[in-house]
């Protein structure tokens, strides 16, 4: 059955992509940097798309996002557009794609699926041993989470606002001593006309979409978050240990890294467009899917024939306008 996206208001979304050759998003202050840039510059440009949390390793990203009145195609298609151009430039090549395919998406239809996959996405370094903490990995919003007790909701940071037409190629061979230069160039562009952009996260954007957590406090939230980690921390403890000794080559990477270069996986489909814990959750939900699916290839054949558009009734998605908005605190299926 073909996976049929849809777009509701005040929903959670996680989404993810990897790249097709090389592994670019190494944790180093200069990509830190520019992914810092490129992610704000999407986030100024389209509205309605509020970013929950993010972690980048070598190979892509997963995010989770909460679509309030905007689309997170546009918003997800640009950012790969952007680190298209950007690193591009930084390995001059001009004949290779950067991404393996478009980005994926699955709805998260429940706090609970959110806590876990928040969780896994801080973990993710930490499991692939790339960092011995997940506080001290830096393309991760996890520093971001800790900050919502202190400083709300949306926390904001300032940052470097880089183009790629002020960059050039990055050298196989590049020295410390260079990197350092490359930073110190950054910090000068700060200080131009538009040198700076604004990055806004909001780890804990997700109780509004949920009856459950609407009324919670942020500390009851945040302690949610961290009880779930260490409970995935500990249940994939022997995975970590083991990805800590192999990988130790892989910590703390010169900028050069980003020419190395991997097989990744064949892009397939993943399971339906949701994510559930529950099983009879899952089996609910796929039930009111396979007839929405049914209900949305009846209708673009009304379309074809007769011109009429119309929308499946009592479906998966509430009849209506396709930017309806699912009814606050009231499971949508």
């Amino acid at each position: 059955m073909r996976d049929i996206k849809f777009r509701a208001e005040n929903t959670m979304y996680f989404v993810y992509n990897y790249t097709a050759h090389n592994l670019v998003f190494v944790d180093n202050p200069v990509i830190e940097k520019v992914v810092f840039s490129l992610l704000a510059s999407t986030q100024r440009s389209v509205d309605g798309v509020d970013v929950c949390c993010f972690t980048f390793t070598p190979s892509g990203y997963e995010m989770i996002l909460r679509n309030d009145t905007g689309d997170i195609s546009v918003f997800m298609q640009l950012f790969d557009r952007l680190c298209t151009v950007m690193f591009k430039k930084l390995l001059g090549v001009s004949y290779q794609s950067i991404w393996i395919g478009r980005f994926k998406e699955k709805v998260l239809p429940t706090y609970q699926s959110v806590v876990y996959k928040m969780s896994s996405i801080y973990l993710k370094p930490l499991v692939l041993g790339l960092t011995d903490s997940v506080q001290s990995y830096g393309l991760s919003s996890y520093s971001y989470f800790q900050r919502v007790l202190t400083e709300g909701d949306e926390v904001e940071e300032i940052g470097i606002n880089i183009e790629s037409r002020h960059l050039k190629k990055i050298s196989k061979d590049i020295t410390e001593t260079e990197e350092k230069e490359l930073l110190e160039g950054f910090e000068k562009k700060r200080k131009r006309k538009r040198g700076e952009i604004k990055l806004v996260i909001k780890p804990l954007i997700w109780k509004k979409c949920f009856k459950e957590t609407k009324d919670s406090t942020n500390r009851c939230l945040v302690n949610i978050v961290k009880k779930e980690l260490k409970r995935q921390k500990r249940v994939n403890k022997l995975k970590i240990d083991k990805a800590y000794k192999e990988n130790k080559d892989k910590r703390n990477p010169s900028l050069s890294a980003i020419y190395n270069t991997y097989t990744p996986v064949k892009w397939r489909r993943d399971g339906p467009y949701f994510f559930c814990l529950e099983k009879k959750l899952t089996d609910k939900i796929m039930e009111f899917y396979r007839e929405y699916c049914r209900e949305c290839a009846l209708a673009y054949e009304v379309w074809k024939q007769t011109g009429i558009v119309s929308y499946p009734a009592g479906a998966f998605v509430p009849s209506g306008p396709p930017k309806e908005s699912f009814s606050l605190g009231k499971p949508f299926w």
